[in-house]
């Protein structure tokens, strides 16, 4: 596993998650802070369902954050799309490491959404 610490925390510069640098503390308020902000990369609605793809502010690549393994090579899950249906409920569906990454799958879901729901 090695001597290296996986960062927890991040913050967005434009379109780009920056590691939060600072001690666990100051990280902390950094994420509540995110929390407290616009978080939104997309959001869409259609009958009976909206699709929303935001950025989480921290790592969700828990296995990875467990075994504390490298980022390298297992890189941080800081973006999410979940469906919320008024029946079903919630699904995440996925989550990403970049901004791109997490436009392109939300715009595939919506997509495929519209072309089940006869292109509304």
């Amino acid at each position: 596993m090695g001597k290296h610490k996986r960062p927890r925390f991040y913050r967005l510069e434009g379109h780009v998650a920056v590691p939060c640098t600072g001690s666990y503390q100051e990280c902390v308020i950094m994420f509540s802070q995110i929390l407290g902000s616009e978080r939104h990369i997309a959001e869409d609605e259609g009958p009976g369902w909206r699709l929303s793809t935001i950025f989480l502010g921290m790592d969700h690549n828990h296995r990875a954050m467990v075994l504390n393994l490298p980022v390298k090579q297992h890189p941080p899950r800081l973006f999410e799309t979940a469906l919320f249906r008024e029946i079903e409920g919630v699904d995440i569906l996925a989550r990403y490491t970049t901004w791109e990454q997490a436009l392109t799958g939300h715009n595939h879901v919506l997509a495929c959404l519209k072309s089940d729901s006869g292109a509304q």
